[in-house]
């Protein structure tokens, strides 16, 4: 909400929420896939989980929104003006880089537990 408060600089392009409608799912299926984080989540407080997924959900509709055009019906010129306004603009611009940054904050802590190990490099051994 503070970004959606303070203008400072200019709004980004569609392109910036784009990839934001790509990367917020990709966030949520590493969250979602990996067995391990089971067990981290189901210690977790259920309000801690609901409001990651709560960001997740309104970030992806909020990227997905701006990506379509579907709530621009100003006058301005500035393609970064994605909603009817450019306080809705920004305002959907909070709303995508809260999604963000709940899925990369939850990540991260799942890697910093040891919840999320790297699978790459990892070898089978075969008997022959």
């Amino acid at each position: 909400m503070l970004i959606a408060t303070i203008q400072a600089g200019n709004l980004p392009s569609r392109s910036f929420y784009g990839m934001a409608a790509e990367v917020i799912p990709v966030l949520i299926v590493a969250l979602a896939v990996e067995s391990r984080a089971r067990n981290f989540w189901d210690r977790m407080p259920n309000v801690f989980n609901f409001q990651i997924v709560l960001f997740l959900a309104v970030g992806e509709l909020s990227a997905i929104l701006a990506v379509s055009g579907v709530m621009d019906t100003s006058d301005y010129f500035d393609p970064g003006v994605v909603g009817p306004t450019v306080g809705i603009s920004y305002a959907m611009l909070g709303a995508t880089v809260a999604g963000l940054g709940a899925g990369f904050i939850a990540v991260l802590v799942l890697a910093l537990r040891g919840a999320i190990t790297p699978q790459a490099g990892k070898r089978h051994s075969r008997d022959s």
